[in-house]
Parts: C-alpha cells; sequence; structure tokens
C-alpha cells in the first residue's frame, strides 16, 4: 500500500475526518485531501504528526515493513547477524579507545585492515558471490553479513584480549615503579 492508501485507511479507523486531521496539523483540508489523492506529500515532521495523532508509526505510513513472505525472512535471518556485528562493534570501539590511551595504535590499524577489509568485506564478497568452494553456491545478502559480523568479531575479540594484555602490562609496571620510588625515599 502506498502512503496516500494508508493515510486514509488509519485515518477513517480512528474515525477522524479529513477536517479534524487538517485542524489538528494546522493545515488545510484540501492538504490532508492531496495526500490522500497522493497528488502531494507531507514532509517528515508533519508525518511524525500525522503518525501521532493516528495512534500509529510513521514507519507504517510509510509502507517501510513489508508484508511479503520472502522479504521478512531475508530481514529474519540477518538479524542475528546485526546483533552480533552491533554488540561486537560496542567491544572493538571500547578497546580500541582504550589502547589509544596506552598509545598502541599500529597493532589495531593493523587487526582492522586483517578482519574488517580482509575477512569482513573480501570473505562477504565471496560469500555474497561466489561462495562455491565450501557452500556450493553464492550466500547473497547472508554470506555478506555473515562475514562482515565475523570479522568484526574477530576484530572485537583480538582488540579486547590485546587490550585486557596492555592494561595489566602496565598495572604492573606501574605498581613496580611505584614499590622503586618507595624503596628509594625509605
Amino acid at each position: 500500500m502506498s502512503f496516500s492508501e494508508l493515510l486514509k485507511q488509519c485515518r477513517k479507523q480512528k474515525g477522524i475526518s479529513q477536517a479534524e486531521l487538517a485542524s489538528k496539523l494546522g493545515v488545510t483540508q484540501q492538504a490532508v485531501g492531496k495526500w490522500e489523492s497522493g497528488k502531494s506529500s507531507p514532509d517528515p515532521a508533519t508525518v511524525a504528526r500525522i503518525a501521532e495523532i493516528l495512534s500509529t508509526t510513521a514507519d507504517f505510513l510509510l509502507g517501510l515493513y513489508s508484508k511479503e513472505t520472502a522479504v521478512t525472512s531475508l530481514a529474519a535471518s540477518l538479524l542475528v547477524f546485526g546483533m552480533i556485528y552491533h554488540i561486537t562493534d560496542a567491544a572493538q570501539t571500547v578497546s580500541n579507545f582504550a589502547l589509544r590511551g596506552y598509545r598502541v595504535t599500529m597493532l589495531p590499524m593493523i587487526i582492522y585492515g586483517v578482519m574488517l577489509w580482509g575477512v569482513g568485506l573480501g570473505g562477504g564478497y565471496y560469500f555474497a558471490f561466489d561462495g562455491t568452494f565450501l557452500f556450493g553456491q553464492p550466500l547473497r545478502a547472508e554470506g555478506f553479513w555473515m562475514c562482515t559480523a565475523v570479522g568484526l568479531c574477530l576484530a572485537g575479540v583480538t582488540l579486547s584480549v590485546i587490550a585486557l594484555w596492555v592494561s595489566k602490562v602496565r598495572v604492573a609496571d606501574s605498581l613496580a615503579h611505584g614499590r622503586a620510588a618507595l624503596k628509594t625515599k625509605n
């Protein structure tokens, strides 16, 4: 369904006339009529206000969600990779900033190059468009997202382990210097 059809349907389900909706939005009834006939479209802020008045979401009104089974099943299969991607993205970001604080910058850059560009993009391209070596057929979007998630996961785990090791070494060095300073004072 188009925006105009969804708008008209939601407005009627809510029991609001074009005039009432126009009044609540501060626009003319003719403007609402043009939106419902598809002759014009409201700006994004107005769509958000319409959604609020009609107790729905702007995404629904704009038709961003699909009722097609193929689309929803593809999206559902990619959600796992998206979740892994975001969790490991947070881990690698924190670890990278910790390493920068310790002035360790070259190693994370090399890790990023190998994991994100090599495993993530290179592997993603291979499995999306070829993939015959392991799977016998291209994996399309799943193959790309699988490899980018795996690449970022490897980067996140590697950077986290390195950050923990560097912090342990630096803390041990600080404690050793502190003990040495106390001995020379006494």
